[in-house]
């Protein structure tokens, strides 16, 4: 139950932020500092208080910590590129920015074993990859150190964060580059503007409607992951979705009207038609 409170005050507090600080070098010294207190937090009720069970470990390293270390390697990576980037010439920055995209490129082919295995949602390597018994038994890519300690890190729980934050960090460095060949197109792909849509449906609908993209293949022909439809849904609607997968679990594990929501909207539609027919 802390654990979740944890997770709460980041997302109150990282709104917050982007409310407060909407210069996004500032915004993004600011989070870095949050993320790293929660972090620190975690790190401190963990070495305080053993878990209940390997799943509940297992549960910790993949879902829990995972979250603020995602959002501290995402804004290090916007830090350290808006830090760095060209202040003159329009030509300097693409080139910047193209370099910054083949870099994430790169490390999503050096990695794209375990990359796939996060996005085929699998679990039989979990107890190898998220618990804190097999934290040096793998060779793995220089992760930097965001926050690592023994007992607070396993072998992949940091890789994964930053799986999720390149993920995010790619959409922002198109969206960098979309706008320096666009500098006259509204801003309306700058995810780090607040939006002013706000979901008022069931966090639950909005999952089912996420998956359903997903499944179709609507968006990118398939080839978007869904944890990157989940963040631009969070950003888009100012929601936070939280454990996604476990909600979509409980749609998978219904007896009946499996498709509550995508129903509805079919319904919905259709009774606006029909009012405008008559």
């Amino acid at each position: 139950m802390r654990f979740e409170i944890l997770l709460q005050k980041l997302n109150d507090q990282l709104n917050e932020i982007k409310e407060q600080y909407p210069e996004i070098i500032k915004q993004s010294s600011q989070s870095i500092l949050l993320c790293r207190d929660i972090l620190a937090q975690m790190n401190k009720i963990v070495i305080s208080k053993s878990f209940g069970s390997e799943s509940d470990e297992i549960h910790f390293f993949k879902n829990i910590k995972v979250v603020p270390l995602t959002e501290l390697i995402y804004f290090s990576e916007i830090r350290s590129l808006e830090i760095q980037f060209p202040k003159a010439n329009i030509q300097e920055q693409k080139d910047y920015v193209k370099y910054k995209i083949r870099k994430a490129n790169k490390f999503f082919h050096y990695n794209l074993e375990f990359i796939q295995y996060v996005r085929e949602e699998r679990t039989e390597l979990d107890k190898i990859y998220y618990t804190r018994v097999n934290g040096d038994s793998l060779n793995i890519t220089n992760m930097k150190a965001y926050f690592r300690s023994p007992e607070f890190s396993t072998s992949h729980d940091i890789l994964l964060g930053k799986v999720y934050a390149y993920e995010r960090f790619s959409n922002y460095l198109k969206n960098r580059l979309f706008q320096l060949k666009n500098p006259h197109a509204i801003g309306i792909l700058d995810i780090h503007k607040k939006s002013p849509l706000h979901w008022t449906c069931s966090k639950i609908a909005l999952t089912e409607l996420i998956y359903a993209l997903h499944s179709s293949g609507a968006i990118n022909s398939g080839a978007a992951d869904i944890s990157q439809l989940a963040s631009i849904a969070e950003e888009l609607f100012n929601v936070e979705l939280g454990d996604y997968y476990r909600t979509y679990l409980s749609l998978r594990n219904r007896k009946i009207n499996r498709t509550k929501f995508l129903d509805k909207l079919k319904d919905s539609l259709l009774d606006h038609m029909d009012d405008l027919d008559a």
